[in-house]
């Protein structure tokens, strides 16, 4: 399994990367590629799923094999709530199930959302697992409404959390909530090569001088029958897995003057 670089977390001249997978819980597909990628490739950490069909009994399969690793995709778009309409009637559409994407989210009520949210981590807690973090499906929590509970549910926890910009990077921190203080998001379809990584990785450090903290997002995974029916990124999410496990990724990194962590160990 990949290391967390602790002496990179302890020191305070070190720049830390932190390198997470999204959609761990999706599918058993998706489950299979990022513990993969965690333990043959450069990534550190996921972010949990738990309002997909089937989602708790995966996790309570596939956490254990990568413990420590694990934070929470909070949902407000995809799936069902964990809770009843009733009890959140301003996020359940019809059906009661979420809104398909972020533009079609309606307005919400804040203590819905934090109830669902915290709710949402919870289902978490049951499996068994410890949340090292939360981030959001969609990014959500761009929108300024729903980054204020977002702040409270870390709070709440005691949980770091992903900045979508630098803006927001400081705004969490002014919250009290730990962050990485740059997430680059831009990996995601199109080139999936190794240099096309580096390159985002390149420009993320030269463009951010002093940060000491950077967050790169992927979606790797196995292709399966499940994931057919709920995603539309499928093929790719298996050339980012060849592209995290390739031999020699990890001292190309290295070059950057990044070193791997993670969130659980970063402070």
């Amino acid at each position: 399994m990949s290391g967390d670089c602790k002496d990179a977390a302890t020191s305070s001249r070190a720049r830390m990367l932190i390198v997470n997978a999204d959609d761990f819980g999706l599918t058993d597909g998706v489950c299979e590629g990022i513990v993969r990628s965690i333990r043959d490739g450069i990534v550190t950490s996921t972010s949990a799923m738990v309002c997909c069909a089937g989602a708790r009994e995966r996790l309570r399969r596939w956490g254990p094999m990568i413990p420590g690793r694990i934070g929470v995709h909070l949902q407000l778009t995809t799936g069902r709530p964990i809770l009843a309409a009733a009890q959140i009637p301003s996020l359940a559409g019809p059906g009661g199930e979420f809104a398909r994407s972020r533009a079609e989210i309606p307005p919400v009520i804040a203590g819905d959302l934090f109830l669902e949210w915290r709710a949402q981590v919870n289902v978490l807690l049951e499996t068994g697992i410890e949340p090292t973090h939360i981030d959001t499906h969609h990014h959500v929590h761009a929108r300024r409404d729903i980054f204020e509970v977002f702040c409270e549910v870390a709070a709440h926890f005691g949980l770091r959390g992903r900045p979508v910009t630098p803006d927001m990077a400081e705004r969490l921190r002014g919250a009290g909530v730990r962050c990485a203080e740059v997430a680059l998001l831009d990996w995601f379809g199109g080139d999936l090569s190794e240099e096309s990584l580096l390159s985002v990785l390149e420009m993320g450090v030269a463009r951010h001088p002093g940060a000491r903290c950077f967050e790169l997002m992927f979606h790797p995974g196995f292709r399966d029958p499940p994931l057919e029916k709920v995603s539309s990124y499928i093929g790719e999410r298996e050339i980012e897995l060849r592209t995290l496990t390739a031999p020699g990724l990890r001292d190309a990194i290295a070059q950057t003057g990044l070193h791997l962590s993670s969130y659980s160990v970063f402070g």
